[in-house]
């Protein structure tokens, strides 16, 4: 347990390093903001691989991991297409139409996946049954929830909004984490994922709602702590939703993790999954104070 709790911090540390020196040069320099963007198509692109690799098909063909891969992954290209439109030379009209495209790719992706599921009935209602709940599950969290978070990178005062976002959700995450190991008690839900507990829920979001109120600061748009409280208590509600929902998919397919590359934490989407559900949350507050 000690070894994988230094793994654990070690690999958070990195992790912390890389997003604080990103938000440093993106704060000199908002040009640098393509730095966050290259981060987010990264980290979004690593979750759709993974995501694709537990999918639910028996057989687990390489053509239906790509089908998947590419279902999900779709909506960002949208993103990378609007870049190649306006660019960072207009900035008001990126934040204004930037998730135009990415929404209609979304909506794409589910007709052809709605498709998929019509075709893939023929082998049988339970290989339909495979796709409604595996792909539209990922579409949405990490179809829309990856364009999103994505889009933050795009609006106004991106780097102190990002560090505000990635301050709630982790302390969530980290509190969640000690406190359930520390306090225990009844299962959260020990179907879907035996480790987390009611206690840590609860610690998760109180330090998640705490430490949104405390730096509220960072976001401009906040005009007092009461609306950082309130939109941090609903970022974290969705982070961990987020995080029962991957571990859903985990479950049925009897995975552990969804990857490996993170030593200590799994796959990307296993550290990313809260940021894909929250990020809607945060991201439609901002635009509606365009």
């Amino acid at each position: 347990m000690e070894l994988e709790l230094k793994k654990r911090l070690s690999t958070a540390g990195v992790l912390v390093g890389i997003i604080l020196l990103s938000a440093a040069l993106a704060l000199l320099d908002p040009n640098f903001n393509w730095i966050f963007l290259s981060l987010g198509f990264i980290a979004v692109a690593f979750a759709a691989f993974e995501f694709a690799s537990i999918q639910s098909q028996p057989t687990g063909s390489l053509s239906t991991k790509v089908l998947y891969f590419l279902g999900l992954f779709l909506p960002q290209l949208g993103t990378l297409y609007t870049l190649s439109l306006f660019g960072f030379s207009a900035p008001d009209m990126l934040a204004r139409f930037g998730l135009l495209i990415p929404i209609a790719m979304c909506f794409t992706s589910f007709l052809l996946g709605l498709l998929w599921m019509m075709l893939d009935s023929r082998n049988g209602l339970e290989h339909a049954g495979f796709i409604s709940r595996d792909y539209f599950l990922g579409l949405l969290l990490i179809g829309f929830g990856g364009c999103t978070l994505i889009e933050l990178a795009i609006l106004p005062g991106a780097p102190r909004q990002i560090i505000w976002f990635l301050l709630v959700v982790c302390m969530n995450d980290s509190a969640a984490y000690f406190v359930g190991k520390t306090v225990g008690g009844p299962k959260l839900a020990a179907k879907l994922s035996p480790g987390k507990t009611v206690s840590g829920s609860v610690g998760g979001l109180l330090a998640g709602t705490l430490i949104g109120a405390i730096f509220y600061w960072l976001v401009p748009d906040f005009e007092s702590y009461k609306i950082a409280i309130v939109l941090s208590f609903l970022i974290v509600i969705a982070a961990q939703l987020g995080d029962l929902a991957k571990s859903f998919i985990k479950r049925v397919h009897g995975v552990k993790d969804s990857g490996s590359i993170l030593p200590g934490h799994g796959g990307v989407l296993d550290r990313i999954d809260g940021l894909l559900a929250a990020s809607p949350v945060l991201y439609l507050f901002l635009y509606s104070l365009l």
